[in-house]
């Protein structure tokens, strides 16, 4: 996957990723001169808030110590209420990363059931503006494709159980790099798959689609492996 430098890549992980290292004394804030464009990875952990960074910071470093994510040079603090609750959901919180505005609770690349207009005044999430302007994007999900962690930076539906039409949206998204599990919303009712049956009910292969855009399809870490350097798009299942 040489082609194209990756500007954004949305990764949904069932984990909290904290650092272990602690025996460094903070450091000042790094001054940026000549800041410069590059890369973007954004983590959304469902379900964790900060809370869990203050619980690992106390398990690792002591209540007044500092673990790695204390000493980024660039921090800001984050308020995750939706526009109608103080608890925030998965898709909505993910509808507000990918579009940058708050949004009512139940909201999946929508507020509710209206189109979204981003902070950056388009009608579309940040990956979509990413690809449109040629620029190289992915998401990895470790759980279904549909699921609004990274879903909604490429799919919009009134609601978060239309796993038919999300799936399609971000299989046919013109990402350059989307893995993730369901494979039955990727197949057609009673086909078999590597990993049991389709449900889709509109007849459509979507593997076979992805495979006609030019994506390189992968089930396994060993077939992941063996994909050429030169492949210009990955869809990994």
């Amino acid at each position: 996957m040489k082609s194209k430098k990756f500007l954004t890549l949305s990764v949904a992980a069932l984990i909290t990723i904290v650092s272990t290292a602690k025996d460094e004394p903070v450091s000042h804030l790094a001054k940026v001169e000549n800041p410069s464009k590059g890369c973007v990875i954004f983590i959304h952990p469902d379900g964790t808030s900060s809370s869990h960074w203050i619980a690992a910071r106390m398990v690792i470093a002591g209540p007044d110590g500092t673990i790695n994510w204390d000493r980024m040079p660039f921090i800001a603090a984050y308020r995750g209420h939706m526009k109608s609750a103080l608890a925030a959901t998965s898709h909505g919180g993910a509808t507000t990363h990918s579009y940058g505005k708050k949004v009512h609770a139940n909201s999946y690349g929508m507020d509710r059931d209206q189109p979204l207009t981003a902070l950056s005044g388009k009608p579309m999430s940040i990956m979509q503006e990413a690809l449109a302007g040629g620029i190289a994007a992915g998401t990895i999900n470790s759980g279904n494709i549909d699921e609004p962690g990274t879903g909604v930076f490429l799919s919009s539906s009134e609601s978060r159980k239309n796993g038919e039409s999300i799936s399609k949206q971000v299989a046919l998204s013109g990402a350059d790099v989307i893995m993730g599990g369901g494979e039955k919303w990727l197949l057609p009712e009673g086909v078999e798959g590597r990993h049991g049956k389709g449900v889709r009910t509109d007849g459509i292969n979507l593997i076979e689609e992805v495979k006609k855009r030019g994506y390189a399809v992968v089930y396994t870490r060993s077939e992941l492996k063996t994909v050429p350097d030169d492949a210009q798009r990955l869809f990994g299942v």
